[in-house]
C-alpha cells in the first residue's frame, strides 16, 4: 500500500480514535517527517554551529568566513507491524446485519487491544531509547501503595528532579515537554502534595490529563504500560516522532 494514502484511506477507522483515546499519541507530533518509501519516514536536522568573535574592521568576514550548511537526516523504518483477523459466522449474526456485527468488534478491538498495545509499546521504546542515563531512583519500601510500595515522602522531588534531567541544557522548555506518570505514582504524589488550587498543582483529571505540573504537560497512565520499576517517563516532545 501506498503510505501516502494510508492516512486517507483509515482515517475514520484507526487514526481518529488513536488520537482520541490514546494516552500517547495525542501529545506528540510528526516533528515534520517526510514518507521516504513503505515503512520508512525521513526527519531533517542541522547542526549546532559555533559562535566566533566579532570582526568589525572586516565587512567580509566580520563573524569570520562562511561555510555552506546542509540539511541533515535521520532514516526511520517502522517495526511495529501487527493486526489481527477474525471470522464472524453466519449464525452469529441472529437479527443484527453482519456489517453492524463487524463495526462493533473492530471498535471493541481498538479500544481494547490495539490502542493499549500501541500506547505500551510506544512508551517503551521512549524509555529505551535512553536505558541508562537521565534516570532519578526511588526507594519503594514502606510505602502506601499496595503495588507497587511507594514512598510516604520525597516524590515531589524525584519529579522535579526527573523534569530537570529531561530538560535541554540551559533551556527552560517545560512547555514543550509531557510527563506520562503512572496511577500508582499519582496516587502517592497527590498524597505528598497541596492540590487544592489549580496553580499549585494538578487539575482535577479529564480524560486522562492531569494538567501541568512543574511546568510539564502530565498524563495519568496505567501502570501495565511501564516497563518494570518504572513509574513516570519525562520526555522532550521535539525529540519524538510520532
Amino acid at each position: 500500500m501506498n503510505p501516502n494514502q494510508y492516512g486517507i484511506r483509515t482515517q475514520n477507522m484507526l487514526e481518529a480514535p488513536l488520537k482520541a483515546r490514546s494516552v500517547v499519541t495525542q501529545y506528540l507530533g510528526d516533528n515534520g517527517y517526510t514518507w521516504t518509501g513503505a515503512y520508512t519516514v525521513r526527519s531533517l536536522y542541522f547542526n549546532d554551529g559555533a559562535l566566533v568573535s566579532t570582526n568589525n574592521s572586516s565587512a567580509t568576514a566580520t563573524w569570520g568566513t562562511p561555510g555552506i550548511t546542509n540539511t541533515l537526516n535521520n532514516d526511520y523504518t517502522i517495526d511495529y507491524d501487527e493486526g489481527m483477523i477474525t471470522r464472524i459466522p453466519r449464525q452469529a449474526q441472529q437479527d443484527v446485519p453482519i456489517d453492524s456485527l463487524g463495526a462493533q468488534w473492530a471498535a471493541q478491538q481498538l479500544h481494547d487491544v490495539f490502542i493499549p498495545a500501541h500506547d505500551e509499546y510506544s512508551l517503551s521504546k521512549i524509555e529505551a531509547a535512553v536505558p541508562y542515563a537521565n534516570k532519578v531512583e526511588i526507594t519503594t519500601t514502606g510505602g502506601i501503595c499496595p503495588n507497587p510500595n511507594l514512598p510516604t515522602t520525597g516524590l515531589n522531588l524525584a519529579f522535579q528532579q526527573a523534569v530537570n534531567n529531561a530538560r535541554v541544557a540551559g533551556n527552560n522548555n517545560q512547555s514543550s515537554m509531557v510527563a506520562w506518570v503512572s496511577y500508582n505514582f499519582v496516587a502517592a504524589l497527590r498524597a505528598q502534595v497541596n492540590y487544592t488550587g489549580s496553580n499549585l498543582g494538578f487539575a482535577n483529571a479529564q480524560n486522562g490529563l492531569l494538567g501541568k505540573y512543574n511546568g510539564v504537560t502530565t498524563v495519568e497512565t496505567p501502570d501495565t504500560y511501564f516497563l518494570a520499576g518504572t513509574y513516570a517517563i519525562i520526555a522532550d516532545k521535539r525529540a519524538v516522532i510520532n
